[in-house]
Order: C-alpha cells, then sequence, then structure tokens
C-alpha cells in the first residue's frame, strides 16, 4: 500500500506515541505522555505541504515560504533538520550508514 508524505508522517507520530504507551511512558494519570500536540502535528503536516510544493528541493521554495517553513520547525537549525528527515524514506538510514 502506497502513503501519501502527509499520511506517513502522521503514522510516524501515532507510531512513537504508540511506542511511549507500550514503553509505559505517562504522566503518572496512567495515561500516555503524548509525543506531539494537535498543535505541532498541524505544524508538521503544513511543514510537510511546503516540502511537497517544492519537490523536496529546499532552493525552489521562494524566501517567504523559506521563512515560513523556518518559524514553523522554530529556527534555522530545527528547520534543516525537519528538512532532512522528510527528505529521508521511512525505514532508511538518514546516517546512511
Amino acid at each position: 500500500m502506497k502513503l501519501s508524505p502527509t499520511t506517513a508522517a502522521l503514522l510516524v507520530l501515532l507510531s512513537a506515541s504508540t511506542v511511549g504507551a507500550i514503553s509505559g511512558c505517562s504522566s503518572g494519570s496512567g495515561k500516555p505522555e503524548s509525543i506531539a500536540s494537535e498543535e505541532r502535528v498541524g505544524q508538521i503536516v503544513e511543514m510537510r505541504k511546503y516540502f511537497d510544493k517544492a519537490g523536496g528541493n529546499w532552493d525552489a521554495l521562494s524566501a517567504e515560504d523559506k521563512a515560513a517553513y523556518t518559524k514553523l520547525a522554530g529556527d534555522d537549525k530545527k528547520a534543516q533538520t525537519m528538512w532532512r528527515t522528510m527528505s529521508t524514506p521511512m525505514g532508511a538510514n538518514p546516517s546512511g550508514g
């Protein structure tokens, strides 16, 4: 089954939260802690739209789009990290090793 990039990104977030629940991470209330708020998930989905719009090519983004993406990420370093993460196919080793 082929997933859209946005669906794949959301599945990664949901999978990670499930792992946290299985490993016993909780806030003391018995409920697992969420790794991402609904707001953050929305921001990541928005970031993915910029990635898809540029075809994965950072240089293809306009200055305005780069600024908006960076604002969503938090800062330049996080923006570049997120961009590289989106460029790495699921299951691939991003370090190349």
